[in-house]
């Protein structure tokens, strides 16, 4: 197995921390009454406060939060890196749940078809590269739940050409990249973010790690979602479910203003709902703020004669747009210096734009 030496591993832990905060959310609604407190689907009440029956698997759909114009997702990685993504073709695979007797929802395993595609653009500042690429998921992409794919593999073109690129991702959490069909070199995913900034590693290996580090960055925040989608009830009844963050354990970095933090999952609007994070500081896996906003809407739901659930989630309706929409979501890791926590830039991710996301019965 190859590595390299950079030791930029700090942006993948930073990507859990989101995750953990919402778990937390759940478990305030689970404790007020509603929600299933597992992250997961929202049974709704069907108007007449029958919840439906949610099934063990659902297809899913991820594209554009525009029927019609393909609306880019944009991330800033630290000041050196900016990737885009146009979700111009359908990414389309399953979930498969855990689903109790009392309801409760556990997400188990996420597969990704064959044939779903997409597009990135990426520009990264030092060693210099840019440009775009079309992925094409070539052998479906198998993955448990909040881990890493163990099977499938990507297949990556780019503008201009180098030749064609192949990810394949090993059931030993590993991936095996490869030019052209030659030359293997195998990584761990923590070392593929160091081969993002690595002065020495040929421009194929790094265009790949920029191609699956975005695959699993989109992922974490479908299992964001999934965390929203279970806490919607909770929501229509008290109008807002919110817990405060952690509490320092140095001096506050300057910028913030509210102590202790916060996060929030409100109902703006008729079927359309948002979370904000407000000065959210978590310790976990680092010295973490959490600043920003995801609205998500307009909610679908449908549900069978059998009061089955057959479809959730949120995006375009009605020639309208919608889905999943980060604000200058912000994820920033702090230091800290004589007893006082700072902010540092070049570990700082800002997420704007986003996805339709839409689970639907198979």
């Amino acid at each position: 197995m190859n590595t390299v030496s950079d030791n930029k591993q700090w942006w993948r832990g930073l990507l859990l921390a989101p995750i953990a905060v919402l778990a937390v959310l759940s478990i305030v609604a689970t404790g007020g009454g509603g929600g299933d407190g597992d992250g997961g689907f929202n049974g709704g009440d069907n108007g007449d406060d029958v919840p439906p029956i949610i099934l063990s698997s659902y297809n899913f759909e991820i594209a554009s939060t525009d029927s019609d114009i393909d609306v880019p997702m944009e991330v800033s990685v630290g000041g050196f890196a900016e990737v885009a993504v146009n979700f111009g073709n359908t990414i389309r695979g399953s979930v498969e749940l855990d689903v109790s007797d009392t309801g409760e929802v556990t997400l188990l395993s996420t597969v990704t078809d064959a044939g779903s595609t997409f597009g990135l653009s990426a520009s990264i500042s030092e060693p210099p590269l840019s440009g775009a690429l079309a992925v094409l998921v070539i052998e479906a992409i198998v993955a448990d739940a909040f881990d890493e794919p163990t099977s499938g593999t990507i297949e990556i073109t780019t503008t201009p050409p180098i030749g064609t690129i192949t990810v394949t991702f090993l059931p030993t959490m590993e991936v095996e990249i490869r030019l052209n069909g030659i030359m293997p070199s195998v990584y761990s995913w923590d070392d593929l973010s160091d081969l993002l900034i690595a002065p020495s590693v040929p421009d194929h290996e790094r265009i790949a790690a920029v191609a699956a580090l975005w695959y699993e960055f989109l992922f974490e925040r479908v299992f964001e979602v999934a965390e929203v989608l279970g806490d919607l009830d909770e929501v229509d009844l008290t109008g807002e479910i919110s817990e405060q963050c952690e509490m320092y354990r140095a001096g506050p970095p300057a910028s913030v203003e509210s102590i202790p933090g916060r996060v929030a999952l409100t109902q703006p609007g008729p079927q359309v709902y948002q979370v904000e994070w407000t000065d959210c500081w978590m310790d976990f896996p680092f010295d973490t703020l959490l600043t920003g906003i995801i609205q998500l809407g307009p909610y679908i739901e449908e549900v069978d004669a059998s009061n089955n659930l057959t479809r959730v989630g949120f995006g375009p309706d009605a020639g309208t747009r919608g889905g999943v929409e980060f604000r200058d979501f912000t994820i920033a890791e702090a230091f800290e210096v004589d007893g006082m926590f700072m902010l540092d830039p070049s570990s700082t991710i800002v997420v704007n734009g986003g996805f339709s996301l839409v689970f639907t019965a198979p």
